[in-house]
């Protein structure tokens, strides 16, 4: 049991992988035999087959009948093999999940005319391929043009597809495209509109699909219409694009798009690109639109954008101008014609200024509606501790008032808990209410809590309770495994067994909640109370003792002391952060901060764990630096509580830590001679 800020959050070290989102398609486990063995699954009822070569992939994928799995195990190149085509009916799946990265398969340097990697043909019949758990990687994260355009996944002439929990970068057409198949002839608007979707594109992360002229997410084209849920997008020049054929549409929901990009060029002038795009299609083929030498004068402006656009529940960052503060921002939505139905943007949490948000061009203009959305909304620094996939490290989680995101060991990107979820990380409690080792989230809403099992299960009702959050802490004051709940009156403190049991009487104590931290001084498995009393630092054991002395009060101000188990022993220590200077006679008066400790609270003096240096910008007590604006849990896998932040920008002018960056560092057990990089990918 680790114990953060007052949330008590259980950590297993082995078990069931826990639910990675409310919405997991072709979740149930699958057996997988070895080559050439055939299992079978009561659920799926199809055989199975693991490969670890092309040879082995082409041949399984040549021998596939309907209802055949074929789960990958080991990197593949596809150089030689692709456009690998995977018959209707066939799920193809990796082992990605977790903080487990999984096999790769890759396309370094595609043969002349190569357009995919993998190509799934529609034919009429009503079966689909499922593609899951893999990571797909193309030939370039270059932003200029160059390589030739290769999608990662193509499907053609209407072909269905669930493209799940997969990792698609560097493709320099399109992580995923879809065609529907619908001839330019028929690209009429339709009333009713068809809108029946082939495609979903659900948890995946999609990434650096960046290439001038190309460079998207997921895209639609000849009609095809796609479900677009859960997924996280950086660094795509278009998150999701259409080509503007009067049946070609998507819903895109509960996406977290990240600020990564880079600006292009367009009349020697540089723009950032939007987000979320919809080509005009030009009238694509009408004699006015053929040059002289025969091609098609296709801009993708003009004319039809598509059918329609519905952009709901999704958290947006990236609102860049291309000289810095001056110019136009970069967009969320731009319809590049007149669709046939106005876009919908509709509860979205967003960065942006209302006024930002959208904007058409050529029969575009005012062709969206906006519906209760967040704008200046920025939740990335607003983060909590939890543990959701029972990996044994902690997890960072983030309700960013649109969905709840996590980030597996503070080193994944953000994954899709659940969706539909307009509270903020502030407005929740987390703890292991339940004891089965999951992190759950508690809400408070005045005549009761509620409590989402695991994050990822729809609200329970837990207890009727008039109590606030901020009336209330957690810890484990019976030393059972689950969180209770605590609280103070102004003279008696209470807990309520794993939140949901009548109150029970802990010390008498005059102390609220705001008086009192929590953590683990005696070695057992009880919560104790810390406070600063006087000059004295106090602890009552279990919450219920008589007040213990731990050592003078080497800082009184509460606020900025840290309680964790930095060391490692299994026993809470108290830290705290000062500023100062590297010498009295130091020519240059270096600034630095200094965190120190004092092991058990009970060293008479601190021990320093390291400096930060330059940390002038943001000297006070606001400066991140200081140890207690940092995330803290056990997040590398070994003893001692570790300490996360952004990355600073070092500015020798101006010194350090005065800005950030999208990545997540790391000092483990709060010390060491530095940061070091900890998240895989960009987080904000």
């Amino acid at each position: 049991m680790t114990l953060v800020c007052g949330i008590a959050v259980a950590a297993r070290a082995d078990g069931p992988p826990g639910r990675a989102s409310q919405i997991d398609i072709g979740e149930p486990p699958v057996p997988i035999g070895t080559p050439g063995q055939v299992t079978c699954d009561a659920d799926y009822q199809c055989p199975g087959v693991t490969v670890n070569t092309a040879p082995q992939l082409t041949a399984a994928l040549a021998a596939a009948q309907p209802g055949t799995v074929i789960e990958i195990r080991s990197d593949i190149r596809l150089d030689q093999i692709a456009p690998v085509r995977v018959p209707l009916g066939v799920t193809l799946q990796g082992t990605r999940g977790a903080r487990r990265r999984g096999a790769l398969l890759y396309l370094n340097r595609p043969r002349p005319g190569v357009q995919s990697a993998f190509e799934i043909r529609g034919d009429g019949r009503p079966l689909s391929v499922t593609i899951r758990g893999l990571r797909l990687r193309g030939p370039s994260a270059s932003h200029e043009k160059g390589p030739p355009r290769v999608a990662g996944i193509l499907l053609r002439d209407n072909a269905a597809a669930s493209i799940a929990r997969n990792e698609l970068f560097q493709w320099t057409d399109s992580a995923v495209k879809a065609s529907g198949g619908i001839p330019e002839a028929d690209a009429v608007c339709r009333r009713p509109p068809l809108r029946r979707p082939r495609v979903t594109v659900a948890n995946n992360y999609l990434h650096h699909n960046q290439q001038a002229g190309a460079g998207y997410g997921v895209s639609v084209r000849d009609g095809a219409f796609a479900v677009i849920f859960g997924n996280t997008f950086d660094f795509n020049r278009h998150a999701v694009a259409g080509d503007g054929h009067a049946q070609s549409g998507y819903f895109a929901r509960h996406n977290y798009v990240l600020e990564g990009g880079h600006t292009y060029t367009y009349s020697n002038f540089p723009a950032w690109d939007q987000h979320f795009d919809m080509h005009g299609d030009d009238n694509v083929g009408e004699v006015d639109n053929i040059v002289s030498d025969g091609t098609d004068n296709d801009d993708g402006d003009g004319g039809h954008a598509g059918d329609f656009i519905e952009l709901l529940g999704n958290t947006i960052h990236g609102e860049q101008r291309p000289f810095n503060d001056f110019g136009r921002a970069r967009r969320i939505l731009k319809l590049r014609g007149r669709p046939c139905n106005p876009s919908q943007i509709r509860g979205n949490v967003v960065v942006h200024e209302k006024g930002e948000v959208a904007s058409g061009a050529d029969g575009g203009e005012g062709q969206f509606e906006l519906i209760d959305n967040d704008y200046n909304t920025d939740t990335s620094r607003s983060l909590a501790v939890g543990e959701f996939d029972r990996d044994g490290r902690d997890d960072l989680f983030q309700a960013t008032g649109a969905a709840w995101y996590y980030s597996s060991g503070g080193a994944t990107e953000w994954r899709l808990l659940q969706a539909d979820r307009t509270e903020t990380t502030n407005q929740l409690g987390l703890g292991d209410f339940d004891g089965d080792g999951d992190t759950d989230v508690l809400k408070a809403t005045g005549r009761g809590w509620l409590i989402s099992a695991s994050g990822t299960e729809p609200w329970q009702h837990w207890r009727s309770s008039r109590y606030g959050l901020d009336a209330i802490r957690f810890g484990d004051f019976d030393g059972n495994g689950s969180t209770d709940a605590f609280r103070a009156d102004g003279s008696q403190w209470w807990y309520a067994p794993g939140a949901a049991g009548r109150w029970q009487p802990l010390a008498r104590s005059a102390q609220g909640v705001n008086e009192v931290r929590f953590g683990f001084f005696d070695g057992n498995a009880t919560t104790d109370v810390f406070t600063v009393s006087g000059d004295e630092w106090a602890v009552r054991y279990g919450g219920s003792s008589r007040w213990d002395r731990l050592n003078n009060a080497l800082v009184r101000d509460l606020a900025t002391l840290v309680l964790a188990d930095f060391d490692g022993d299994a026993v809470t220590d108290v830290a705290n952060s000062h500023r100062g200077y590297a010498g009295r006679h130091d020519p240059v008066r270096t600034r630095f901060v200094e965190w120190r400790i004092s092991r058990s609270g009970r060293d008479r003096t601190w021990n320093r764990l390291r400096n930060i240096p330059n940390s002038a910008p943001l000297y006070g007590e606001r400066s991140r630096a200081h140890l207690f604006n940092h995330w803290i849990g056990h997040f590398d896998g070994r003893p001692g509580a570790d300490a996360l932040r952004y990355e600073p920008i070092a500015r020798p002018t101006r010194g350090a830590f005065d800005q950030e960056t999208t990545y997540l560092v790391r000092s483990s057990g709060a010390r060491g001679a530095d940061y070091v990089a900890h998240s895989r990918n960009a987080m904000r």
